[in-house]
C-alpha cells in the first residue's frame, strides 16, 4: 500500500482505515453511503478520477439532478473533512478523485502483476468489502459483487499458481489448494 505514514484503506475483508489521520477518517466507517463513495473513488486507482455524472447515476439514480448534485456535494464535504488535506482532488468541475491514500486492493493487484503470488496471498484479507452493503442501492451493490468476484478469481488463480510451484512442499501445496477450493468451491 502507500507508505506507512499515510492513510490506508483496507477493502479486502471488512473495511478498515489505518495510518496517519485514521482516527478522524474512521468516522466514515459509520456513514455507509459516504464510505461507499470513498471506496468507489479509491477503486479508480491512485491519482485517477471519476466523473461526477457517473457518481450521480450510481449513487443517486432516483433523485433529480439538483438533489443528486447537492447530495454529492454534501458527501464530498464529509469526505474532505475527514481525510488529510489534499486527499480529495478535483480536475475541473466534472471529475473528482483521491490522492495519497493507500488501498490494499491496489497493492494486491500490483503484487499479482509482479508475479509475487506469495505476497498477494498475504495481502488478501478476505472478500472485497466483506459484510458491507448499501441496501436499496442496487447499482453500487452490483458493482461490489462484480469487483468481489473479479478479485476472488485473481486470488484463486494466484493460490493455484503457488500450489503448482516446484519449490514448495506437498503440505504447503495442499494448504494452497484447500484455500483456493474454500474461496471458489464450484
Amino acid at each position: 500500500m502507500a507508505d506507512d505514514a499515510g492513510l490506508r484503506l483496507r477493502l479486502l475483508g471488512a473495511p478498515q482505515i489505518s495510518g496517519a489521520g485514521a482516527a478522524r477518517a474512521s468516522a466514515l466507517l459509520g456513514m455507509p453511503k459516504t464510505l461507499a463513495l470513498l471506496v468507489y473513488l479509491a477503486m479508480a486507482g491512485p491519482g485517477a478520477f471519476r466523473r461526477r455524472d457517473d457518481i450521480l447515476a450510481r449513487f443517486w439514480p432516483e433523485a433529480d439532478t439538483t438533489r443528486a448534485r447537492n447530495a454529492l456535494r454534501q458527501s464530498l464535504f464529509l469526505i474532505r473533512g475527514r481525510l488529510p488535506d489534499g486527499a480529495l482532488t478535483s480536475r475541473g468541475p466534472d471529475e473528482v478523485g483521491l490522492t495519497g491514500v493507500g488501498v490494499d486492493v491496489a497493492a494486491f493487484e500490483a503484487t499479482l502483476a509482479d508475479g509475487r503470488h506469495d505476497d498477494a496471498i498475504a495481502l488478501y484479507g478476505g472478500p472485497f468489502l466483506d459484510g458491507f452493503r448499501l441496501y436499496g442501492e442496487s447499482d453500487f451493490d452490483a458493482w461490489v459483487v462484480l469487483e468481489r468476484q473479479r478479485l476472488e478469481r485473481r486470488m484463486v488463480k494466484s493460490a493455484l499458481a503457488m500450489a503448482r510451484r516446484s519449490d514448495i512442499d506437498d503440505a504447503a501445496s495442499d494448504r494452497l489448494l484447500d484455500f483456493a477450493l474454500e474461496q471458489a468451491p464450484y
